[in-house]
């Protein structure tokens, strides 16, 4: 059976992230998914809230921001095809990223 697509790719940091640092955890989350035999779709969207604070570490806010920004792929049931996945940066700044899947494994 193939493996789902990737549809959509969320982060969210609890302190600021420079673009440089944020274009390279976002590049390694596609590696990532590449190694792991995902493929990204074409139309594969990527949102950052970058430094956000506590709201970082609440679900509730990371959901109320996949639901908004992916309702085209599903509003509610976007959640039912995501995976969240933690990250620390050297310098402090930390968060969640979460991969948004066409179904999950």
């Amino acid at each position: 059976m193939a493996k789902p697509k990737v549809q959509g790719i969320y982060i969210i940091s609890d302190l600021k992230i420079d673009k440089s640092a944020l274009d390279d955890l976002t590049q390694q989350i596609i590696d990532a998914q590449k190694a792991a035999g995902h493929v990204l779709v074409e139309e594969c969207k990527v949102v950052c809230d970058n430094g956000v604070g506590n709201s970082a570490n609440e679900d509730f806010y990371a959901y109320g921001r996949i639901r908004d920004s992916f309702a085209d792929l599903g509003g509610h049931e976007v959640m039912k095809r995501a995976k969240k996945y933690p990250f620390r940066f050297p310098g402090g700044a930390s968060g969640q990223f979460y991969v948004v899947y066409e179904y999950r494994e």
